[in-house]
């Protein structure tokens, strides 16, 4: 499979132009053409003998010859009363009277092929050698090493076919069809032309979409913008938007350039960086997370609004060892199990039999709903938060979801305003957390959520300045300039 180059892009989109502009002048001399037979033939009519049956005799002169030969000066030449009876009509001469026809008489003496008019032989024929005057002989072409047929001359392998392979006699040769469009120039409104061969008009040659087989190029008539195929979603053209069907497809606004304006772009949701920490997927957000899924905990997203982050849900594991995950479970020390507010010792087996799991009190879906964040029950939920009824926690034994207390203004206000915060009460340790001091002497934590740009360049929101091994975008920013960084 061949792909055209970008240097072969702009070449063929001249030409391709060039070739609508001939296609149309081409129209032109043709209908012009048949004007002038059609009055010219008018005029005959006027002149026939009244005992002259004008659908079988009337001969017209050829609209663009100017001087007239006479018929049946030669041997190889001679008036017939009915072009029927004529194989080989010449339309340049003319006979007396001139409602018969002329017509070459073919010599086939030496022609081991078939005599025809002089550059009459079919696609598949060559010729070498004449059948008088007027005829060509006319011999089929061979295959060699053909998988394809062959033709007579190299110049009627054009549009969808190439030159592969060998055929014998004459000019002949092996003209091999590109096959069908790969899935991608498919999807495109693509079709497959040879390599040397010019795109239909009103298409493009693809620099990355090619064809099932063959040294051939995909032309599509959806042509993407940069900001189509750019950014942190990629992007692709598609003829028609039913082929943006998968559940994690959408339709952007991004624009790809068609003759007709009927291609869309179809942007495909990838996981940001903390979505994909909490080994994530994304999905259209009209399609929703699947059974055993939820939207991410953490606050990661897919740089899209048409998106959602969805995660394993972590209430439903099963897992008996002890994991380290984005939440913040670990095998460490007893000493080492910091923030007894969040996180918990269990039995879960670690590697090293000194030490113990240290285990993230989560939410689940309807404590998230809320607002919510677990702590551990025996610290329980405290001044501006309350105990949920409804949200609950991946551990109810030893974790409770706490959400803000709606008779708290300072959370009503200011904590619980958009962007949707992560609300852990005092403590904010999630990376991308930052704290807002209230008013009411309080503090809730709000997430870092990079903005288009920042995940375009592949970023993540950090509230300390950026890791030694990131640097700050010049052109991505955050949900916060004044607390967060785009780091990438």
């Amino acid at each position: 499979m061949r792909t055209a180059s970008h240097s072969d892009e702009k070449t063929l989109a001249a030409q391709r132009q060039d070739c609508c502009y001939s296609r149309i002048n081409l129209r032109i001399m043709v209908m012009r053409s048949t004007l002038l037979v059609v009055a010219a033939a008018a005029v005959a009519m006027m002149f026939l003998p009244a005992n002259v049956n004008a659908s079988n005799y009337l001969r017209i002169d050829h609209p663009h010859s100017h001087e007239w030969q006479e018929c049946n000066k030669d041997s190889d030449t001679y008036c017939y009363n009915s072009p029927s009876d004529c194989t080989v009509p010449l339309p340049d001469y003319r006979c007396t009277p001139a409602w018969k026809t002329c017509c070459a008489i073919c010599d086939s003496t030496s022609c081991s092929g078939t005599c025809r008019a002089k550059g009459g032989c079919l696609e598949d024929e060559f010729t070498e050698t004449e059948c008088g005057t007027y005829c060509d002989c006319c011999e089929t072409c061979q295959a060699d090493n053909c998988t394809g047929r062959c033709v007579g001359n190299p110049d009627l392998c054009f549009g969808g076919n190439y030159i592969n392979g060998t055929c014998t006699g004459g000019n002949c040769t092996c003209c091999v069809s590109c096959g069908d469009p790969d899935a991608q120039c498919a999807e495109a409104g693509g079709v497959c032309v040879g390599a040397g061969n010019e795109c239909p008009c009103d298409y493009f040659p693809h620099p990355d979409f090619g064809c099932t087989s063959g040294d051939c190029i995909c032309c599509v008539s959806c042509y993407p913008s940069l900001g189509c195929i750019g950014g942190h979603n990629p992007g692709r053209c598609v003829a028609n938007e039913t082929m943006c069907s998968m559940n994690n497809e959408y339709i952007s606004s991004d624009k790809c350039s068609s003759s007709d304006g009927s291609c869309s772009c179809c942007k495909t949701c990838t996981p940001d960086q903390i979505c994909a920490s909490e080994g994530g997927r994304c999905v259209k957000r009209s399609v929703g997370c699947t059974e055993g899924f939820r939207e991410s905990i953490l606050g990661g997203g897919c740089c899209a609004d048409e998106c959602i982050c969805c995660i394993p849900n972590p209430c439903l594991s099963t897992d008996l060892n002890c994991t380290s995950d984005a939440y913040g479970t670990e095998c460490t020390s007893r000493t080492s199990c910091r923030n007894g507010r969040l996180r918990y010792m269990t039995n879960d087996t670690c590697p090293l039999a000194t030490d113990m799991c240290c285990k993230a009190c989560i939410p689940d879906t309807t404590c998230s709903n809320e607002g919510g964040y677990c702590v551990t029950a025996a610290v329980g939920c405290k001044r501006d938060v309350m105990e949920s009824i409804n949200g609950k926690c991946c551990d109810s034994d030893n974790c409770v979801c706490c959400i803000p207390d709606p008779s708290k203004t300072c959370w009503n206000t200011i904590c619980l305003a958009d962007p949707n915060p992560v609300v852990f009460d005092s403590n904010c340790n999630g990376i991308g957390d930052y704290k807002i001091d209230l008013d009411c002497g309080k503090s809730c934590c709000k997430k870092c959520t990079p903005d288009a740009q920042c995940c375009n360049e592949g970023g993540r929101c950090y509230t300390d300045g950026c890791p030694a091994d990131l640097q700050q975008s010049q052109t991505g920013t955050c949900n916060d300039n004044d607390n967060c960084h785009c780091c990438v």
